[in-house]
């Protein structure tokens, strides 16, 4: 039986060029994550779904930084 769910993680690239996130990196490292999500394969409205789960991880990574 296959999964149902797909973990979403958001990093920080090593090459950015943003001031915020290069403050993130030296606090976290770039293998942390910024953002999680969680996006459900078997969902009735596909786009619907990837459109919750990157506005998740928007949220996520806004308060993050």
């Amino acid at each position: 039986m296959q999964n149902r769910y797909r973990m979403l993680y958001l990093q920080v690239n090593s090459q950015a060029k943003n001031s915020k996130l290069k403050a993130w990196i030296k606090k976290n490292s770039t293998h942390a994550k910024l953002a999680t999500a969680r996006f459900d394969t078997q969902a009735s409205d596909p786009e619907a779904e990837a459109d919750r789960a990157l506005a998740d991880l928007e949220s996520q990574a806004t308060d993050n930084i």
